[in-house]
């Protein structure tokens, strides 16, 4: 029976994730936390097809564009989502609006998302209070729980 579940936290300088992770193809719960370093999920992300559970925040450099944010779409077990505090999160995954099978996503703290996934898409959708969106929507469509 290999790992279940890991925390990669406090590394600043981290920029890649390790190659080894690749092989804990088992893998359900994974947390990255304040790695400011860290740039991108890849390559090693597309490999954890079981996991089931993935948090990510105060990480100041990742990027999470449209062509390295496209790794979430094969993992179909994959029940919540967090993203928090990632400065450079403008825009959630495309694949992410034809998502139907994520019970839960959280959203928190993230200055420059400049929109918001639909209420009736998720199970349970959950908003952080004290951010904006882009400045164009009001702290009510902000804090919404679905």
């Amino acid at each position: 029976m290999g790992t279940s579940w890991l925390v990669i936290g406090n590394i600043p300088k981290l920029v890649s994730l390790p190659l080894g992770l690749q092989h804990l193809f088992r893998l359900k719960t994974l947390g990255i936390h304040e790695c400011h370093g860290l740039r991108s999920l890849l390559p090693v992300f597309q490999h954890l097809s079981f996991l089931e559970e993935f948090s990510i925040s105060n990480c100041k450099e990742l990027e999470l564009s449209a062509p390295n944010f496209q790794i979430f779409q094969d993992h179909t077990s994959l029940r919540s989502l967090a993203l928090a505090k990632i400065p450079k999160c403008r825009h959630l995954p495309e694949w992410l609006q034809h998502q139907t099978n994520l019970p839960r996503l959280i959203l928190c703290d993230l200055p420059n998302l400049t929109s918001l996934p639909d209420e009736n898409q998720f199970g349970r959708v959950l908003y952080e209070t004290n951010s904006s969106v882009g400045g164009k929507m009001s702290e009510g469509d902000w804090c919404r729980l679905a």
